[in-house]
């Protein structure tokens, strides 16, 4: 069968499970995945609580360490201590980088077959969310599309919300591969829908955590090497204040990569509430640092 022929063969039995999905069906699909989306937001909210939290403890007492210095007058040592342990810091943050790099290579090497799709699907999640290298398109930049040039950096695409939007619609849809596969007689079907129910998770799971990674990647461009304000936040604020902002919301989307878990299968409502309690508390630390 060539490639031609073949993609009709699929195409022709997606419509054909697609008919013999029952609107109650795909009722419970969607009302699953929008209980999803509350978990979603609530771990990415509790992120950003706890990175602010966090900023605010660190900054408190590397204020509090530089004025004992300076009372003290070691003023000077003390910034080479701290210059010091900012270097270390980044040795760290590299060399952890470079061990996840290697145990993706080693999956591929173990068990080509098996992580190949996962890797796969994560590689290219990161391009879609990201635009590429120079951080321009990708998830983030469809706010041209949708509201024109005029409105571009809109918050709701430029910070966590697209993040929580992007994981649920992916998750969704491989809920959505799984009930439409079951409407497929099995011996009969291309072996393609059997390989893709077999490994939706993994592969949905790797697609939206490189998305996350991916606009990370691209707040984190914005917010350093193409500065610009956000059109559509309700106060004025200088230009650096929308850099923090952008920065913050990059930090706590790439966090939630490594923070993910196992959200499939969770639909739980009224959870965000607990990640606006860890935001605010964050914030309450930032202006009042202990």
């Amino acid at each position: 069968m060539n490639a031609v022929s073949r993609q009709a063969r699929l195409f022709d039995e997606l419509k054909f499970a697609m008919s013999r999905t029952s609107q109650a069906d795909l009722k419970a699909w969607g009302k699953a995945s929008a209980g999803r989306l509350p978990v979603i937001g609530k771990r990415r909210l509790k992120n950003l609580g706890n990175l602010v939290t966090s900023i605010a403890d660190a900054a408190g007492r590397e204020l509090r360490g530089a004025m004992a210095a300076w009372q003290q007058g070691r003023f000077g040592s003390h910034l080479e201590q701290r210059a010091a342990a900012g270097i270390d810091n980044t040795i760290d943050l590299g060399q952890r980088a470079w061990r996840t790099v290697g145990t993706v290579g080693r999956a591929l090497i173990d068990d080509p077959k098996q992580n190949a799709p996962g890797v796969l699907a994560l590689s290219l999640g990161f391009l879609a969310g990201s635009g590429g290298v120079d951080g321009n398109g990708g998830i983030p930049d469809t706010d041209i599309a949708m509201f024109g040039i005029g409105d571009h950096r809109s918050l709701f695409t430029h910070s966590i919300i697209a993040g929580i939007v992007v994981e649920g619609a992916v998750l969704a849809v491989a809920d959505l591969a799984g009930i439409v596969c079951d409407k497929l007689p099995p011996g009969q079907r291309d072996p393609f829908w059997d390989r893709i129910s077999s490994t939706k998770d993994q592969i949905a799971l790797r697609l939206s955590e490189g998305a996350s990674a991916g606009i990370a990647y691209h707040l984190a461009v914005d917010a350093t090497l193409q500065e610009a304000p956000y059109k559509d936040l309700p106060i004025s604020m200088p230009i650096e204040a929308h850099q923090l902002l952008f920065a913050a919301n990059a930090a706590a989307e790439g966090v939630d990569v490594f923070k993910r878990g196992e959200t499939t299968g969770e639909r739980v409502a009224g959870k965000a509430v607990d990640g606006m309690k860890a935001l605010g508390a964050g914030f309450k630390a930032l202006i009042n640092p202990r």
